[in-house]
């Protein structure tokens, strides 16, 4: 009997901006292999695990390998709680270069998560998301270190197959021994097909 508990993604984005700034700056692009399988026990659990691959203009090589948890807290027809939890490593090929090219980074993030609905009719739902991110990062050769975020976003589904999100996000993150904070805006466009 068929059911919807697996679905598995493939995705590919050309010079992504999932890089830093310091290497934009000095003309070093890369394009970006995510590939990835989730299991759905339920609308209360899901589970992704995952690669992604950034092959850059310079040669050096990206992996990531991660880890992600979705859990139901609590579900009314307006709000929804929900915690995450995500365990990742990092590795770069080559460190000679003039932007953050660690050797090994692991870091493990706990998010919990506020959901709001503030319009649903049929397939048309706008809903609004805050994420909280507390997390700690282990780089080889510089110790661990406390990151975080927090993240805004808005959700508008004009139908079953069309869909577009915006939001933000403020992260404190920590590069060899550097304090980084950082502020993002991004949005996206989905089709399903």
């Amino acid at each position: 009997q068929p059911d919807d508990h697996w679905t598995f993604d493939f995705g590919y984005e050309s010079d992504t901006l999932d890089i830093s700034s310091r290497s934009r700056s000095s003309g070093v692009e890369a394009d970006l292999y995510t590939l990835s399988t989730t299991y759905r026990a339920s609308e209360l659990f899901d589970t992704t695990f995952g690669v992604a691959y950034k092959d850059f203009t310079d040669n050096n090589e990206y992996l990531n390998y991660f880890w992600r948890t979705d859990t139901a807290l609590t579900t009314s027809a307006y709000w929804k709680t929900r915690l995450g939890t995500e365990f990742s490593y990092e590795t770069f090929s080559d460190q000679n270069v003039d932007y953050f090219s660690p050797e090994e980074v692991y870091s493990f993030y706990l998010i919990p998560m506020v959901e709001h609905t503030w319009f649903r009719r049929y397939e048309k739902v706008w809903v609004d998301r805050m994420y909280l991110g507390l997390g700690k990062k282990w780089q080889k050769s510089f110790g661990n270190s406390d990151v975080g975020y927090i993240r805004y976003e808005q959700d508008h589904q004009f139908s079953d197959t069309k869909s577009w999100l915006i939001g933000t996000v403020f992260s404190k993150k920590k590069y060899d021994d550097e304090d980084v904070d950082a502020i993002n805006v991004y949005t996206t466009l989905r089709f399903k097909f």
